[in-house]
Formats: structure tokens, sequence, C-alpha cells
């Protein structure tokens, strides 16, 4: 996943990994996701900004998630243990990729 600025972190826990962000991705805030999400877990989800809570909403979608921490320009996965990150990364690199895209591109009235 390590492209376009994204550097990963394997964390001595072989079940969690941070994913460093080139930029911010988020208001600034630091939360914590786990499963199942609650309605006051999607209220902060949102609290996060629209990108970052839908990225949010959509990593926490992804089999085998556990948990997930989301800071600026970090985010720290925690898997369960009877997956694989081969199974988990490629989803989690494209919904990164697709934020940091997003968070890019700007709206120009003409």
């Amino acid at each position: 996943m390590g492209n376009e600025g994204i550097k990963i972190y394997r964390h001595p826990n072989p079940e969690i990994i941070s994913v460093i962000l080139p930029e911010e991705i988020s208001t600034y805030r630091v939360e914590f996701f786990k499963l199942p999400i609650s309605r006051e877990s999607k209220e902060r989800m949102k609290a996060l900004g629209k990108i970052a809570g839908i990225m949010t909403e959509e990593i926490m979608a992804i089999p085998g998630i556990k948990e997930l921490h989301v800071k600026p320009d970090e985010i720290r996965v925690k898997k369960r243990p009877s997956f694989e990150w081969e199974d988990i990364e490629d989803k989690l690199a494209r919904i990164i990729k697709r934020a940091l895209l997003k968070k890019r591109i700007h709206l120009v009235k003409g």
C-alpha cells in the first residue's frame, strides 16, 4: 500500500497496523471505533468531516476489521486474529486512496 506518500507501520502486535497519511484527512480529533457501530459512533464519524466519516464507515465494513483509531494523519487498524492482512490491505488501500483523492479535489466556480 505504501505509495503516494502513504506509509505502513507494523506494530509489534501482528494484529495492528498504522497507516501514516501524507496529509490530514480528518478534523483535528482522535476517535476510536469498534464493532458493532453504535448510533453514537456514527455521530462521531460525522464529526470527523464528510470525507473522513465516509472513509471510516467503509473501513469498518471491511470483513476482519475489529477496531479503528482515526487521527488527522494516521489510521490505526486492528484486525480479527482469524483474518490475514492480505485479505484486508487491498480494500483498505482503495478506501484510503479514494478519500485522499476526494480531499484534493476542490470545487471551482466559474
